[in-house]
């Protein structure tokens, strides 16, 4: 079976910002990261008070720098421009399955899985650490204390007031209008699958952003195509 392309790693990134994606069923992967104001703001604020620098900067190439390290990812490009932190990357890589095993320590598995025709992400407290293995901003503590980490079993009223009163007003607002959105290239038809099918291979998921920053009920995505022989 071809493997299936997805860039989770790069939409969760950035939450309340633009994401562009390039998405290449052969092994390859483009995404460009436009953040909103508000989000150039909190980055701003974060990074008045870390003397490490820009937390999306930090994440980026930490990120890039795990790539490099992998036997299966290649020819990988990075920028962000320092005016409007817009942030590209991308790269190609050889076998999904391969390279979010080198990302995760092995454990990859526990978050996404790509076989026989299905394609399976799992995301619950159980499978968080091997998340945070693949995604270097997940553990970063400017993110971490806004996560699930720390929130799991809190409401999103408490939650959403937590977030006014750190990050002001039109904090709950971005959160409360954000979303992950997540596509998939299958390598045959869709058959069966819980998010929208976009056309005959290709499907999306959209997560709100609170469900994910807190964790109470487990994401569960799937999409389905008939098995390669």
């Amino acid at each position: 079976m071809k493997k299936i392309l997805l860039l989770l790693v790069s939409v969760l990134l950035f939450a309340s910002c633009s994401v562009y994606q390039t998405l290449d069923v052969g092994g390859k992967s483009n995404t460009e990261v436009i953040p909103t104001d508000f989000f150039r703001g909190l980055l701003d604020d974060l990074s008045s008070w870390n003397t490490t620098g820009s937390m999306d900067k930090r994440a980026l190439f930490a990120f890039a720098s795990d790539l490099m390290r992998s036997d299966f990812a290649h020819d990988i490009s990075v920028s962000r421009d320092p005016e409007t932190a817009v942030c590209k990357i991308g790269f190609s890589f050889d076998g999904l399955d391969n390279l979010v095993n080198s990302l995760s320590g092995g454990l990859g598995q526990q978050v996404l899985s790509c076989e026989n025709g299905r394609f399976e992400l799992n995301i619950d407290m159980d499978s968080y650490p091997a998340l945070e293995q693949m995604i270097p901003l997940l553990s970063d503590p400017d993110f971490a204390v806004y996560g699930p980490r720390y929130n799991n079993g809190m409401t999103e009223e408490n939650y959403l007031e937590m977030i006014e009163y750190i990050l002001g007003e039109s904090g709950p607002e971005a959160i409360r209008s954000s979303v992950i959105e997540i596509t998939v290239v299958m390598p045959d038809d869709v058959l069966e699958t819980n998010g929208v099918v976009t056309d005959e291979k290709t499907v999306c998921f959209s997560v709100p952003l609170l469900d994910f920053l807190l964790l109470n009920r487990p994401i569960r995505l799937f999409a389905e195509c008939r098995a390669s022989s």
